[in-house]
């Protein structure tokens, strides 16, 4: 009897190519059926126009108002794909300067379903098993978006009529505050935070001081 003959390097790699982009179409065809069966406000999101950004395993669904929900098949040399499709929610953060993150204190939302099944059987267990709570996550962090923004935005108010009066350098600029620096003048640093404002003065001239000095006293109230 003759030993089977080994699979040679590049017949091995043609092989899992061609297992890859099929995969890979399937997973496109059930995520535009997914769209399509969640409703006209839904679409399949295009991959990326430049080659080295697509990640066809990765195929993501969005809606009108935002919300995106991702379908991946994990895929790569060595691994033996069990035939489920994750399918997981994003969420948007808001701009990085934010500083929000998914609330430690909650799971992220996610399931898998058997890709098999197709894009209809697959949007009706999203229905069911992920859009309630990634429903109530998206409407919690977008309240938390705008609470922050609307924070961000009195306290870059704040920075930007005091900026006016010492104009400063734009790099010295921000939302919190600003810095104003010369060798021949003092060094102002001025801080916003929760509406009240920290400002730091030295490299001060006695009659300087002394003026600043008295403008506080003339408001402050005596103990």
């Amino acid at each position: 009897m003759n030993a089977p003959i080994k699979e040679s390097l590049d017949a091995s790699r043609a092989r899992e190519k061609k297992e890859r982009e099929t995969l890979f179409a399937q997973l496109a065809q059930a995520a535009g059926q997914v769209a399509l069966n969640l409703g006209r406000e839904w679409s399949l999101k295009p991959l990326a126009n430049k080659l080295e950004d697509q990640q066809p395993h990765m195929r993501d669904v969005v809606n009108r108002d935002g919300r995106c929900i991702s379908l991946s098949v994990p895929y790569y040399p060595g691994y033996n794909f069990d035939g489920k499709v994750h399918i997981s929610g994003r969420f948007n953060y808001g701009p990085s300067e934010l500083g929000i993150s998914f609330p430690y204190n909650e799971k992220h939302p996610s399931i898998a379903v058997t890709l098999a099944r197709g894009g209809a059987a697959i949007a009706k267990e999203i229905q069911r098993r992920l859009m309630p709570d990634y429903d109530r996550l998206t409407a919690m962090i977008a309240k938390t978006v705008r609470s922050h923004q609307a924070y961000r935005d009195a306290q870059q108010g704040i920075s930007a009529r005091l900026a006016a009066i010492s104009k400063p350098a734009q790099h010295r600029f921000s939302h919190s505050g600003f810095s104003t620096y010369s060798s021949s003048s003092p060094y102002v640093d001025v801080r916003v935070s929760n509406g009240a404002v920290d400002v730091k003065i030295t490299n001060l001239p006695e009659s300087l001081a002394a003026t600043i000095l008295q403008l506080i006293a003339d408001v402050q109230k005596p103990d």
